[in-house]
């Protein structure tokens, strides 16, 4: 019995030391499990971190080749306008630049003679224009144009005049207060002043004689814009001009008179077009012009007036820039007049020097 019991005993020892053990080795089992995925979830985390650092590394990476292709458009957008006019760009603060520029002018006509016959005239007018143009700020410029004139006139087979002289000086002051950007319209106001120091048509033997100027004080003030519309850039512009009348005259006249007292008629204009850049070098743009001058008032001597009718003016343009290098562009434009007062033809040239 005392076996029985001891064998008893030996046997629950034993069964009980199984369960122990399986216990243990059930904790161990599960606790195995929970550290490796611990270990799992703190790998993954780091490749997620790892991950958002790779998205946004290529996220500076895609801001900065964003923000150098909007430099780059900015640039040429500059570059394309240039070739249009320099009234659609601005020099950046502490820049200087001389513009050298070449146009010529051809004008046609009939005058009919005393006799009735009608003999053809042609005029011809070279003129060259210096142009200084500084960056006071990023976003306003002063710039002053001086010109040298030539002109030749041929009436008939025989009758003919030449002049060479120095034209109208003008002075312009531009100034931006709105760039292109989200939707905006780059937007350049402009106020200028030319002063007569050029030949005058009023202080001359007409008969014998060429102007260089108008003669007579003019202001003007306008407004320009832009807007690139790829692939292109749209630009159009709106001036008013203001002149000045000319007293103390004493001009003689075929009939006798004496003109004593001018008053020109002020002016307006327009103009609109489009500009395309064909590749890196090569830019095109087309544009119209539009002005319409009111009529001019003279006044003679023993109470005698004339006044003139109003003008109309339109030109159709096409022209072209080319990038020659870096620092270097060559502008080319040709014009063809469209109404009775505009010029039949003019081809221009300009020639940029920054520094």
């Amino acid at each position: 019995m005392k076996k029985m019991c001891i064998c008893t005993l030996l046997l629950i020892f034993f069964f009980a030391g199984v369960v122990h053990a399986q216990e243990n080795k059930g904790t161990t089992s599960e606790q195995a499990p929970n550290g490796k995925t611990r270990v799992e979830e703190l790998s993954n985390k780091l490749k997620e971190l790892e991950q958002q650092v790779k998205e946004l590394k290529e996220e500076a990476k895609a801001r900065r080749k964003l923000k150098a292709t909007r430099e780059e458009k900015t640039k040429k957008e500059k570059e394309v306008l240039s070739a249009v006019s320099r009234r659609y760009t601005l020099l950046r603060k502490g820049t200087l630049e001389l513009e050298y520029s070449f146009t010529y002018t051809y004008n046609s006509s009939d005058v009919i003679k005393q006799s009735l016959e009608i003999e053809p005239r042609y005029d011809h007018t070279l003129q060259n224009n210096l142009t200084a143009q500084y960056g006071i700020l990023d976003n306003l410029s002063l710039s002053t144009t001086i010109p040298l004139v030539y002109r030749y006139n041929k009436q008939g087979t025989k009758q003919s005049m030449n002049e060479t002289d120095i034209g109208d000086i003008s002075f312009t002051l531009q100034f931006q207060p709105i760039k292109s950007g989200q939707g905006l319209l780059a937007t350049i106001v402009y106020a200028s002043a030319t002063i007569p120091s050029g030949r005058s048509p009023y202080e001359i033997n007409t008969e014998k004689e060429m102007s260089t100027g108008s003669g007579y004080y003019s202001y003007a003030v306008g407004i320009n814009l832009s807007k690139p519309i790829d692939p292109v850039v749209a630009f159009g512009g709106l001036s008013y001009t203001y002149t000045r009348n000319v007293n103390a005259l004493h001009q003689p006249q075929a009939g006798g008179s004496i003109l004593e007292r001018v008053e020109p008629g002020d002016g307006f204009s327009a103009s609109m077009g489009m500009a395309y850049a064909m590749s890196y070098r090569v830019s095109l743009n087309f544009s119209f012009q539009y002005s319409y001058s009111f009529s001019t008032k003279y006044f003679f001597s023993g109470g005698g007036r004339y006044k003139s009718a109003d003008s109309t003016s339109a030109y159709l343009s096409l022209g072209s820039g080319w990038k020659v290098n870096p620092k270097t562009s060559v502008y080319v434009s040709v014009g063809i007049g469209l109404t009775r007062d505009a010029s039949d033809f003019s081809l221009s040239f300009r020639l940029p020097f920054s520094f």
